[in-house]
């Protein structure tokens, strides 16, 4: 039987071998922590920033600024910074105006029936951005009961029952005449779409805010 000395080529060969087996395992791990970071990190970054747009909407929406305007779409375009809200973007706002309807809602239209009562209905709906992008958490209300403002007329929606809003057990009750101001975002991660094909669930994040 040959032995082989310790300096050999056979013996350098096997511990080349048995490194590259470890150099490999060791990847195996790293690899997909290394982008599991990146992909957190992308995603909290675009979360945080959704959040606080999101938020600033809101309040401007509560406080009566008419999105349906362009100085206020342009306001809104300069605050969403590199987040896309173009109409062929990957990202979409969502205004909602949703009250709960009271008997005197009904009382002040004269109606001697009144479908809708104490129901959460939609009385304004605005969508800027692409809305083909995400649909709202609370329903979509038929165009046609919506005017250029984004308006429903009381009419409508204390009758037609496509103007319900769902999803509203979140909602806070508010008062007759009062209503509760929603907006939602929703902004996609173009770079992160390919992780879809390995199972990972990554294209984009969503974000909503009350008053």
């Amino acid at each position: 039987m040959a032995l082989h000395p310790p300096g050999s080529t056979s013996h350098n060969q096997r511990r080349k071998g048995t490194a590259l087996i470890e150099f490999a395992i060791v990847m195996t791990m790293l690899i997909p922590m290394f982008f599991g970071m990146v992909i957190f990190g992308i995603s909290a970054g675009r979360a945080i920033q959704a959040t606080q747009f999101t938020r600033d909407m809101g309040h401007m929406y509560a406080m009566g600024v008419d999105f349906s305007t362009t100085p206020s779409q342009s306001l809104m375009t300069n605050l969403a910074q590199n987040l896309d809200v173009s109409s062929t973007g990957s990202g979409v706002v969502v205004f909602s105006q949703i009250k709960k309807v009271y008997q005197s809602d009904c009382d002040a239209q004269t109606m001697s029936t009144c479908p809708n009562l104490n129901a959460f209905v939609f009385v304004q709906r605005l969508v800027k951005g692409n809305s083909s992008a995400r649909a709202s958490n609370y329903g979509t209300p038929p165009s046609n009961y919506i005017n250029s403002q984004g308006n429903i007329a009381p009419p409508d929606y204390l009758v037609q029952s496509s103007l319900v809003a769902t999803g509203t057990s979140v909602l806070p009750i508010v008062p007759a005449g009062n209503s509760v101001w929603v907006v939602e975002s929703y902004f996609g991660i173009p770079g992160l779409a390919f992780l879809s094909s390995v199972g990972i669930p990554m294209t984009g994040v969503y974000s909503v805010s009350y008053f």
